[in-house]
């Protein structure tokens, strides 16, 4: 089995990254193939763990509410990636731009695990519209978001 671990830092010390680190070695010690998704400079050290590695930068970018510039061609490429080395599962460890992940779903299967859900109403969901959030976690979820979008 092949699986594509996406975080946009892997190289960080805290229990995100030591968790999928470690599971992902733990895979590739029973003969499984895994690759990881990452953003740019930031699995310097983590990679060499790896089948092999892929940088993407939009993905990652959750400051804009909008699309940014590149997160389609970036989504070629992490397809092509995919297509290429037969991937089968995409197991999601740091959420990428919602829209991007929400594609993935249809197209592909997917594990996601929620390491750090904090938001004030403790599920990165818009009640009142019944809609997922896709915001950086701010200033803006207690004045927005909670209060207004419930």
């Amino acid at each position: 089995m092949k699986v594509l671990y996406v975080n946009a830092t892997p190289d960080g010390y805290g229990g995100s990254s030591l968790y999928m680190f470690w599971e992902a070695q733990a895979l590739r010690s029973l003969g499984y193939e895994v690759y990881l998704l990452h953003a740019p400079d930031r699995a310097n050290y983590t990679r060499q763990f790896f089948n092999g590695s892929l940088t993407a930068q939009h993905i990652f970018d959750q400051r804009a509410y909008w699309q940014p510039k590149g997160v389609k061609a970036e989504e070629a490429m992490i397809t092509q990636f995919i297509n290429e080395k037969k991937i089968d599962l995409l197991h999601i460890h740091l959420i990428p731009r919602l829209e991007t992940l929400q594609r993935w779903i249809r197209r592909y299967p997917v594990a996601v695990t929620t390491h750090v859900p904090m938001c004030p109403n403790g599920a990165r969901y818009h009640w009142k519209p019944r809609c997922a959030c896709d915001r950086q976690i701010g200033l803006g979820c207690l004045t927005v978001g909670y209060n207004k979008l419930g």
